[in-house]
């Protein structure tokens, strides 16, 4: 597969963004999406195209999409992230902030189960868009918890 073309029907979004992971890259670990994870990959495609639409026509930056059970477990993720099954993606938004971003998502029509800031150490944020089968529509802030060592979650009030 050709990593740097578009994901039909999606034009903005390429496989090379499904499969970046720099802990794979420097861990020299295997992030090839499975086959069978493709339908996946493009109903998160579609509903990253509505992220971009809503917000502006911006461009997005994605950090992390799919991730191998392997990339997974080295990132520190837990058992029940959607990342391995290429239904969670992690992304910045070009001239937004990650709050005025994920204000208007949370907001939004767009099914998705969780929406999150992360922070992490050294206070990097991003927002985490997981999908599952029934959406929650779940909001949320995390951040890395220096004595605790690890991320803690907090759930949003409805708005």
């Amino acid at each position: 597969m050709t990593y740097d073309i578009p994901i039909r029907p999606s034009p903005n979004f390429t496989w090379a963004e499904v499969h970046r992971s720099a802990t794979a890259t420097a861990r020299q670990l295997d992030n090839t999406l499975p086959n069978h994870l493709i339908p996946n990959v493009l109903v998160m495609a579609a509903r990253m195209e509505w992220v971009r639409a809503l917000l502006g026509d911006q461009p997005v930056t994605v950090t992390s999409w799919y991730r191998s059970p392997a990339v997974n477990t080295a990132v520190g993720s837990g058992g029940y992230s959607v990342h391995p099954h290429g239904l969670a993606v992690d992304f910045r938004v070009l001239g937004m902030t990650v709050k005025e971003a994920y204000g208007k998502l949370r907001k939004s029509a767009i099914p998705f189960d969780q929406l999150i800031i992360e922070t992490n150490q050294a206070g990097s944020e991003w927002i985490h868009m997981g999908c599952f089968v029934v959406p929650r529509h779940q909001s949320m802030v995390a951040w890395w918890d220096r004595t605790l060592k690890r991320m803690v979650y907090r759930r949003e009030a409805e708005s």
